[in-house]
């Protein structure tokens, strides 16, 4: 009865569209209680089911929920953290012409798929070094690059795509992240001035090895 009073309560404070989930429940009651709970509260249409674990108040526009927004919520509930997939960032940079699969994320603990709607979000485990680099374009380039590999990159080196797509920002960003990406990544970027960033910190803080 206090588990079912004590969620009551706490979805009505919620935002409309705001994503929630059955873990951040649990303070409220044991797991079974907690389920029973959100399955009476689906079933008298007072909450959505999303996905497994994930629900939105009844009254939100469902159609302005991405997929992007149900992977982020369904990491986030199990403290992961979650970034653009390589395949994905190498087709949207125009590195490669065949479009991959839209619905896979990278996130920082295991893998895992769930079901939303008709589509089936892919939630693979990166390594910490891939997690750490930025999410702007630089970043994006590295994590598309790394997904790539080291032959395609060869058959890449020497295109004009390098000079063109990048900003002094972004040259700058790559030439102090060789700490994050394997050898073979970081070699086509040797010839790159080393930023005068890099004269202003301790060699712990760019660990170049």
């Amino acid at each position: 009865m206090y588990t079912s009073s004590f969620i009551k309560r706490h979805i009505c404070r919620l935002p409309l569209d705001k994503i929630f989930s059955t873990r951040e429940l649990l303070i409220y009651g044991s797991r079974s209680a907690v389920d029973q709970t959100m399955s009476k509260l689906v079933r008298k249409g007072i909450i959505i089911r999303l996905a497994r674990g994930l629900f939105v108040k009844e009254g939100t526009n469902i159609e302005k929920i991405t997929v992007y927004d149900v992977a982020k919520a369904k990491a986030e509930s199990f403290a992961k953290q979650i970034v653009a997939w390589g395949g994905h960032l190498a087709h949207k940079l125009g590195l490669v012409s065949q479009e991959c699969d839209k619905h896979i994320y990278c996130v920082s603990g295991s893998s895992s798929s769930f079901k939303f709607g008709d589509v089936i979000v892919r939630l693979r485990k990166a390594c910490a070094r891939k997690m750490h680099l930025s999410t702007d374009l630089a970043g994006q380039f590295l994590q598309a690059l790394w997904y790539l590999g080291k032959q395609r990159l060869d058959e890449l080196r020497g295109s004009p795509w390098l000079p063109i797509l990048l900003r002094r920002t972004d040259r700058e960003y790559i030439r102090l992240s060789f700490h994050l990406v394997p050898a073979w990544l970081a070699c086509p970027f040797l010839h790159w001035r080393l930023p005068k960033a890099a004269f202003h910190h301790t060699p712990q803080e760019f660990p170049y090895h």
